[in-house]
């Protein structure tokens, strides 16, 4: 989900915007917009490519691809949660207004899927 203010103050006079936004009653909501799978299986795309990629890139050097593959993987998906986690603080907060704790973990559980599913892959294959 893409959280987006239902309105704007644009159609507010500026007396009562004032009022509005120092006001402890105001509470802008927020309405739900939801991102269709496209963006979500086009980036899954990228990544398990990639990391299809780096397998090839460990294969050519090493003896144990498989092995050095999921610690590898295992780095890259902690890392991938820095960005998701950034989103929890004050900054994130500020730049993606609305996303909530449940978002984030969903966002995070759906790296650990695409992540499995590549290392799954990897294995079958070799």
């Amino acid at each position: 989900f893409v959280w987006v203010p239902d309105h704007t103050f644009d159609d507010v006079p500026a007396a009562d915007a004032t009022f509005a936004v120092s006001s402890p009653r105001f509470v802008p909501t927020l309405t739900p917009v939801l991102v269709g799978a496209g963006p979500v299986v086009f980036f899954s795309v990228i990544g398990a490519l990639a990391g299809l990629g780096v397998f090839a890139g460990i294969g050519s050097v090493s003896s144990r691809p498989v092995p050095v593959f999921r610690i590898v993987a295992g780095v890259v998906l902690v890392v991938s949660f820095i960005p998701d986690l950034w989103l929890l603080t004050e900054s994130g907060a500020a730049n993606f207004p609305g996303v909530t704790g449940a978002g984030v973990g969903t966002l995070m559980l759906m790296h650990v899927v695409s992540a499995a599913a590549v290392v799954w892959a990897v294995e079958q294959s070799s």
